[in-house]
């Protein structure tokens, strides 16, 4: 089950951030910018998805970010070479059954 939801994950990532850009310019975007902007340390992003909180991280923060799609990991993997974060590791894993 969790194999056919990662696969239509993967299959409609390049289209995920395009969709649901509406409610994220209206709605998500002053969240995401909220609640990133207190963390420090490590920090583990379950779910990273296309890593649209990625932006939004304080430049030194550790930060893990796991999905269990590699095609929503592919398209944060893009976005990170965009960005000034330093320590950010993206892997693919599953949060039942982590790997750590």
């Amino acid at each position: 089950m969790q194999e056919k939801t990662a696969l239509k994950y993967s299959r409609i990532a390049k289209l995920y951030d395009l969709v649901e850009w509406p409610i994220e310019i209206f709605f998500f975007k002053s969240l995401r910018k909220e609640v990133t902007a207190k963390v420090s340390g490590k920090v583990l992003e379950v779910g990273i998805g296309t890593g649209k909180n990625l932006p939004y991280y304080p430049i030194d923060t550790d930060l893990t970010g796991i999905d269990f799609s590699n095609g929503m990991l592919n398209i944060a993997r893009e976005k990170l070479k965009l960005l000034a974060l330093k320590n950010c590791t993206l892997m693919e894993m599953n949060v039942e059954n982590m790997d750590f």
